[in-house]
């Protein structure tokens, strides 16, 4: 098959989100700190928020919660394991905290940006993300929204990855068959198997080489850095 677009992931996959969120993770650790006398090591505090944040995302994928719900109940959740009750209100307050730190990152993958020079010059590239709309201003931020024709968060269009509709939409809106259209991305059931169901090309970004033997559904092609899409390509 010969694909004529590339379509991308964004956190994780360009956007170096464990980097970026360490500042972002440890300045909501001070308010816990400061407002509710909570002391805990920055490590401790931050495994336990990424536990409860990986929950309430893999609950989004299976549409069961909104994504615009999962900003603040996480910080709901992470004052419930240390026995605080923190109120919706307060919990919003604090999402917003935490998003205006975070989407401050510019912190991209290794190679992101040389290969998405190398890749424009030649594909249609466009971008899906499960993440919320306002965080797509990290590209403009990054100095790579000049590469994508399309950009897309599962929030604005009503439906995560892996539904199949976000990936046609998007095929769409480059104007590129679906089927010449090839999607990278390190969530297997996000990305790999949402791309495949919805007849797209699959590219599994695994660089710590995960093992996901379980599934029938398969990429096309597995790597473990950006760089290699330059062979493949």
């Amino acid at each position: 098959m010969k694909y004529r677009a590339i379509l991308f992931d964004f956190d994780v996959t360009i956007w170096n989100f464990k980097k970026n969120s360490v500042n972002a993770i440890d300045c909501i650790r001070h308010i816990y700190q400061e407002k509710y006398d909570l002391k805990i090591s920055s490590g401790l505090f931050k495994n336990i928020y990424e536990e409860k944040n990986s929950i309430l995302w893999d609950e989004y994928r299976r549409g069961e919660r909104s994504s615009n719900s999962i900003s603040y109940t996480r910080f709901i959740d992470v004052g419930k394991y240390f026995n605080i009750e923190i109120g919706l209100e307060e919990s919003k307050r604090i999402a917003h905290s935490y998003l205006e730190e975070l989407y401050q990152g510019t912190i991209l993958i290794e190679g992101a940006v040389d290969v998405l020079e190398y890749l424009s010059k030649n594909y249609v590239l466009g971008l899906i993300t499960n993440g919320f709309k306002q965080g797509l201003v990290r590209l403009q931020r990054c100095g790579i929204n000049k590469y994508f024709k399309y950009a897309i968060s599962s929030e604005e269009f009503g439906y995560p990855k892996p539904n199949a509709d976000i990936f046609i939409h998007t095929a769409r809106k480059v104007n590129i068959n679906p089927e010449e259209c090839i999607y990278i991305g390190d969530n297997y059931e996000g990305d790999i198997i949402g791309a495949k169901k919805a007849g797209l090309g699959a590219i599994f970004f695994n660089p710590k080489e995960q093992i996901f033997n379980k599934y029938k559904i398969q990429p096309d092609f597995k790597i473990k850095r950006l760089k290699e899409l330059e062979d493949i390509f």
